[in-house]
């Protein structure tokens, strides 16, 4: 089982910890970096080469619609999923209009995230609903 390499970006280093740290319980997921900023995160994409980018919606350099939509418009782009507080349908709307591959709730990102995630990289992520349960 391959590893997915992820980045979070969100301008609130709270969230970013607590996100690092519900992430870094899964095996599968590697975090390659967190950083503040949309634009730190575009600057970073050729040195980290992720799979899977996790933006927050709403940050004060550039939002996460944009760097969305800049980050699509590269060759062979990662997946991105969009991490909000504003988890609305118009949100989700304007994420998926500008590439997004998905969209979750921060309030709900502990157990939404997975089964999205599970779709992208399918056999790569694991079942919330076997953790710790020994193989059979």
């Amino acid at each position: 089982m391959r590893t997915v390499r992820t980045l979070i970006v969100d301008d609130n280093t709270r969230f970013l910890d607590a996100a690092a740290r519900l992430l870094a319980t899964y095996d599968q997921i590697e975090i390659v970096g967190a950083v503040p900023s949309a634009r730190e995160a575009l600057a970073k994409l050729p040195e980290l080469h992720p799979a899977l980018v996790l933006m927050d919606l709403v940050m004060p350099d550039m939002n996460g619609l944009e760097a969305t939509a800049e980050i699509k418009r590269r060759p062979f782009p990662p997946y991105v999923v969009i991490v909000t507080l504003e988890d609305t349908p118009e949100h989700r709307l304007r994420a998926k209009d500008v590439g997004a591959d998905g969209v979750v709730g921060k309030v709900g990102l502990a157990t939404d995230l997975l089964p999205l995630l599970r779709t992208m990289f399918p056999g790569d992520m694991p079942d919330p609903s076997t953790r710790g349960v020994e193989p059979a």
